[in-house]
């Protein structure tokens, strides 16, 4: 049995069986590649939200830290000054906020500090979910309902890590006495 030439009359010949084996072996690769794509973009949205959600949650020490960097190197002082200072009072801003929280004995004033962060980070959380919710291609109403679900979630995130709850500390007053 003779072996059949080429279709494009090249000096090259073919099996059927190889040919086939051939195209789907490149399909095949081409689907675990799309796979791993869809995946990684997966996980680089996840990892994009996380760090919107936290920077959200954390938006008065994030802006604090930011603002003042940002001051520091248009004045003149460099990069490296201006991100350990931006750093620096960024850090300060969460554990100072903790600190005086719990050292304050009113409820009324406890709640009222604690808004203080909340408050901006619920601003920020709105934000980033209408941005995102938009960027899907929602509708308005939708975009809206979604804004202000992640609104309340990052406020109530924020205003939990400033109470301390995580922690176990209880929003009462700490007693003196160390019991």
């Amino acid at each position: 049995m003779p072996i059949p030439a080429s279709p494009g009359g090249g000096d090259f010949c073919y099996n059927g069986f190889a040919l086939l084996e051939v195209v789907e072996a490149q399909s095949l690769q081409k689907e675990h590649t799309m796979i791993m794509l869809v995946l990684l973009a997966v996980f680089g949205l996840v990892s994009i939200c996380w760090a919107m959600f936290n920077l959200a949650v954390y938006a008065v020490p994030f802006w604090i830290g930011l603002a003042s960097g940002v001051y520091l190197y248009d004045s003149g002082q460099g990069l490296l000054v201006s991100l350990a200072a931006g750093l620096f009072l960024g850090t300060a801003t969460v554990v100072v906020g903790e600190i005086v929280f719990v050292s304050i004995r009113s409820t009324l004033i406890r709640g009222l500090f604690g808004l203080l962060y909340a408050v901006p980070a619920g601003v920020a959380g709105f934000h980033a979910a209408k941005g995102l919710s938009d960027l899907g291609g929602a509708g308005e109403t939708t975009a809206t309902v979604l804004s202000w679900i992640g609104a309340a979630l990052v406020g109530v995130t924020a205003w939990v890590r400033i109470v301390g709850w995580f922690e176990g500390r209880a929003l009462e007053p700490q007693s003196r006495s160390g019991v």
